[in-house]
């Protein structure tokens, strides 16, 4: 064969390979993009993904992941119920209607230690109740400790072996989480969480460390009494007004409950602002700056501020090197300390950083 010719047949053949493979690409993309888009897979198949260039999020097998939330929730909601008591008024006939719950009582320690936001004037109100669990058993009252967050902690007698409820911290939350709002009767609202702190710039006390949480939807009706995540992990509780607080603080109230069977918090006494949240060129960009109002002033009389010299004016930088901020408010950071520790506390005081030990305080 002659040479040239061969080398035509040669380039003749390659282009036509070429063409052909330009061509099913051509015409892959003209079914996937101009007729697939717009009628259904003949196929109705998954196997193959397909990417939308109108969106940065691919989902695969949403229909299955939908059904696996579903089902989460559903084993949450189910798992409440073994979290929560319902609390009801005594009787003279021993029989009760589980469907007329008085309030409601979530189980903090194994032992009957349950908070609860049934509140009243009468600090012997829990004498006229009772707490039944979910098998319906019923456990008399014998103690009640009242908290500034209007909720109470009361002990139901005789009970060991109850489910604890496992907890979630506020500094594991996401604006954007779905939270469950459950209740005695195993009702249900799916919701989520909003922001984390309802009221990040106001003047705050160091000895009040809880945290509101708001939601996209009102509870002011008092219905429910735990918000859950779809783990089953405890997120807020709410007080009888409907106020949704994160759990931080009760968790530190369980160890004082164990040990001392009391309502104890320890006590630094200033009153702040958590610069985090506020912004000015004369002002430190983190800390917490002591200051008063017309009710409170900056640092309480006879505190353990007081006697370790703090005054007002004074910016908090850190507790033990950890650094006052948006993440870490001061009074947050207190809650991890018992009443009579010892902390390392770093100040700004008259534009001088001091540093000074304080022992806690507790009321």
């Amino acid at each position: 064969m002659d040479l040239n010719m061969f080398r035509k047949q040669l380039i003749n053949y390659t282009l036509w390979l070429l063409f052909c493979f330009v061509g099913g690409i051509l015409g892959a993309w003209l079914y996937d993009y101009s007729i697939n888009r717009y009628i259904n897979n003949f196929s109705a198949s998954s196997a193959m993904s397909r990417y939308d260039q109108n969106s940065a999020l691919i989902i695969r097998d949403a229909k299955k992941v939908v059904i696996e939330q579903n089902e989460k929730i559903a084993d949450t909601i189910s798992a409440s119920e073994s979290l929560l008591m319902g609390l009801f008024k005594k009787n003279n006939s021993g029989q009760y209607d589980l469907t007329k719950v008085e309030a409601q009582a979530l189980v903090l320690t194994s032992d009957g230690w349950l908070i609860t936001n049934q509140v009243s004037p009468d600090k012997e109100w829990y004498k006229n109740y009772v707490a039944i669990d979910k098998s319906g058993k019923i456990f008399n009252l014998d103690r009640s400790l009242d908290d500034a967050s209007g909720l109470s902690f009361i002990h139901a007698s005789g009970a060991s072996g109850l489910v604890v409820a496992d907890f979630m911290k506020a500094k594991d939350l996401q604006r954007g989480q779905t939270m469950l709002a459950v209740n005695w009767l195993a009702e249900a609202r799916q919701d989520m969480i909003t922001k984390i702190d309802a009221s990040p710039n106001i003047l705050k006390s160091s000895d009040q460390p809880y945290k509101q949480l708001l939601t996209a939807a009102n509870y002011a009706s008092g219905n429910y009494l735990a918000a859950l995540d779809i783990s089953g992990k405890v997120l807020g509780l709410f007080n009888k007004d409907g106020k949704l607080f994160a759990t931080d603080y009760f968790v530190y109230k369980t160890s004082s409950l164990l040990a001392a069977k009391k309502n104890v918090i320890p006590v630094l006494g200033v009153n702040y602002y958590n610069l985090s949240w506020q912004a000015g060129s004369k002002l430190a960009s983190q800390g917490a700056l002591l200051a008063k109002s017309q009710q409170v002033p900056a640092v309480l009389k006879a505190s353990p501020a007081e006697q370790a010299g703090l005054k007002e004016g004074d910016v908090i930088l850190s507790l033990d090197n950890v650094v006052v901020s948006r993440d870490n408010d001061l009074a947050d950071l207190l809650t991890d300390y018992r009443p009579q520790d010892k902390v390392i506390i770093k100040y700004l005081s008259g534009g001088k950083e001091k540093s000074v030990e304080i022992t806690l305080g507790g009321k």
